[in-house]
């Protein structure tokens, strides 16, 4: 079977269970109701917002080596958001991307990183806004000690991330961790980008 016949196959049996648990009236109203210019600002807004994120995870991928295009990014990036849908949870869509990328060299091992990499700078800055908020921004009824945790973690996740290399060259030479942040993730820091 082709492939390009196998993901029309899903993408219909998707859209089939959609439709189904929905119901057609109820579907049919919504759409009806649909605001053109909303609607497609919202989907340039969207579909703009990860190609930004592909090409972010290009800058990481030409960091550790690989030598594709910014389209082929965003092509792998698509195909990975579509099986994050499909299979729910991240492991649909950091798998596909790491697979897809792995085929080209340097190989499956620096896709990995460079999905791990993404993953963690997604992180860590999630995690130092939630920091500034809660400097700057109205705590409501947030508990003392959840704000004080949510500090902690922030800071002590910014910290680990700046920090990474360094703490790395402290662990016992042989070991995976420091092999695989000098082997693979360091390439991420040194990075000018």
């Amino acid at each position: 079977m082709n492939k390009t016949i196998a993901r029309l196959l899903v993408s219909l049996v998707v859209l089939g269970v959609l439709f189904i648990n929905v119901g057609p009236a109820k579907l049919g109203h919504v759409l009806l109701e649909v605001q053109p210019l909303w609607f497609w600002g919202a989907f340039i807004a969207y579909n703009s917002g990860q190609v930004v994120s592909a090409l972010r995870w290009k800058t990481l991928g030409d960091a550790v080596g690989f030598e594709t295009s910014g389209l082929s990014y965003i092509r792998i990036y698509f195909i990975g958001m579509f099986f994050g849908i499909a299979i729910p949870s991240t492991l649909g869509t950091d798998g596909t991307r790491a697979l897809y990328l792995g085929r080209i060299p340097p190989g499956a091992t620096r896709a990995l990183s460079t999905v791990v990499g993404d993953r963690v700078i997604g992180l860590v800055t999630l995690m130092t806004v939630a920091a500034l908020a809660l400097l700057f921004g109205p705590r409501g009824d947030l508990p003392p000690i959840l704000a004080l945790a949510l500090g902690l973690l922030s800071g002590g996740s910014l910290l680990a991330w700046i920090t990474a290399p360094a703490l790395a060259s402290l662990l016992p030479e042989g070991n995976r961790l420091r092999e695989l942040i000098r082997g693979d993730l360091l390439p991420l820091f040194r990075h000018p980008k």
